[in-house]
């Protein structure tokens, strides 16, 4: 059985979610423009990008996909 350590989990999304933010602003979107391009809400990417909401993979590839990026770079230290 794999054990699943909550609090290392969203250490990991509060990393995520800055990484989102600082490849969103390089691309000069706004978290609305992003929401558009995505079809999420302005809400849901400032939750994100906060670390107060988790979020699927297939949700960051469609992010990656909106900044024009690859999806390992959210992980890249």
């Amino acid at each position: 059985m794999i054990e699943v350590n909550e609090k290392e989990c969203k250490i990991k999304a509060n990393q995520v979610g800055a990484k989102i933010k600082f490849y969103r602003k390089q691309a000069g979107l706004t978290q609305e423009q992003l929401g558009l391009h995505i079809q999420s809400s302005q809400d849901y990417i400032s939750e994100i990008e906060r670390g107060k909401s988790f979020f699927t993979v297939y949700f960051l590839y469609k992010i990656s996909i909106a900044l024009n990026i690859d999806i390992s770079s959210f992980f890249i230290d």
